[in-house]
């Protein structure tokens, strides 16, 4: 059975991003079956990233590995088949510039690794420091796919 990465910000107790993760899941569903992919999820506290939606009956039985942070930066990537960002603004340095190049480096493993990497419906930026002007494009420069959900992340 071939493995999948879902990378976002799941677990930690943020309603809109266990909402995005359910619903990718549960409008992907039979294709994921018929593909026999397993889905491994990035989570980041100790909830069920897909409890509490009734559109999550019968979709944890597509859920292998829920894997921490410090787990993601050390994980075999050539062990999966695509990594996913279904949506969200991970690629942000509002926040925190720690939390951004964690996210590129992620990214950047998997491209180096040459597994696809699609980026699904992203809202990117704000980039306030010259590093994360710099260094966000360039990587997504080789992903897979990249869509953007609003005008100002593809500007």
């Amino acid at each position: 059975m071939e493995r999948v990465l879902l990378l976002g910000y799941f677990g930690a107790g943020n309603f809109g991003d266990d909402a995005l993760l359910t619903g990718w899941l549960a409008h992907h569903e039979s294709w994921l079956r018929e593909k026999e992919y397993l889905v491994d999820i990035s989570v980041h506290g100790e909830c069920l990233p897909t409890g509490g939606f009734i559109e999550s009956n019968g979709l944890n039985e597509l859920v292998g590995t829920k894997i921490t942070r410090d787990e993601l930066l050390s994980v075999d990537v050539s062990s999966y088949r695509a990594l996913v960002v279904p949506g969200g603004s991970l690629l942000q340095d509002e926040s925190s510039l720690k939390s951004l190049l964690y996210y590129l480096w992620v990214i950047r493993r998997f491209i180096l690794a040459k597994v696809p990497v699609y980026l699904l419906n992203q809202g990117i930026g704000p980039l306030h420091t010259w590093l994360a002007r710099f260094l966000t494009p360039r990587y997504l420069q080789n992903t897979r796919m990249l869509s953007f959900r609003d005008r100002d992340s593809y500007e």
